[in-house]
């Protein structure tokens, strides 16, 4: 798994500069739910499936997360980047112990293939909703930077 990481490193670095980071940050997304949903469709003891979704999984990490900290240093006064990357963590925190919490009772009720699967389902169902229905697909456009860059940092 880790060579899937750092050939995903190596990919997204490769690049020096990327015009649409938003479609490469949602594609790194999509990526983990895939990898995900191939887990969970993986046949009884057919290990090599479930390698090959954990390797399509992993290389979105890296792409999802250097995307996400390069479209937060674009959008965010400097400022105000301390207060953004510790929300994000604090965020990020609280929702894995509670996504333990809540997984294994679900798990209970439906079956571990059905939650992997559920859950990668409604993660892609969510990055192409909200791509469709908010103002996060105009994230790529130069105005929607010198909009949020303009507000004031006592606003923030």
């Amino acid at each position: 798994m880790q060579f899937s990481i750092v050939a995903g490193a190596i990919a997204t670095s490769a690049k020096k500069e990327w015009k649409n980071k938003l479609n490469v940050f949602l594609l790194g997304i999509i990526l983990i739910f895939i990898g995900i949903a191939i887990i969970a469709l993986t046949p009884y003891q057919q290990f090599w499936v479930m390698f090959v979704g954990s390797l399509i999984g992993f290389f979105g990490v890296p792409i999802l997360q250097t995307m996400l900290s390069t479209i937060i240093q674009f959008a965010i006064p400097p400022e105000a980047m301390g207060r953004v990357f510790s929300i994000i963590r604090l965020m990020t925190s609280i929702a894995m112990p509670l996504g333990i919490i809540l997984s294994g009772p679900i798990a209970d009720l439906i079956g571990i293939k059905y939650l992997f699967l559920l859950a990668s389902l409604l993660g892609i169902l969510v990055v192409g909703l909200t791509y469709a229905f908010s103002s996060i697909r105009h994230m790529n456009d130069s105005e929607f930077g010198k909009k949020i860059t303009n507000v004031k940092s006592n606003d923030v």
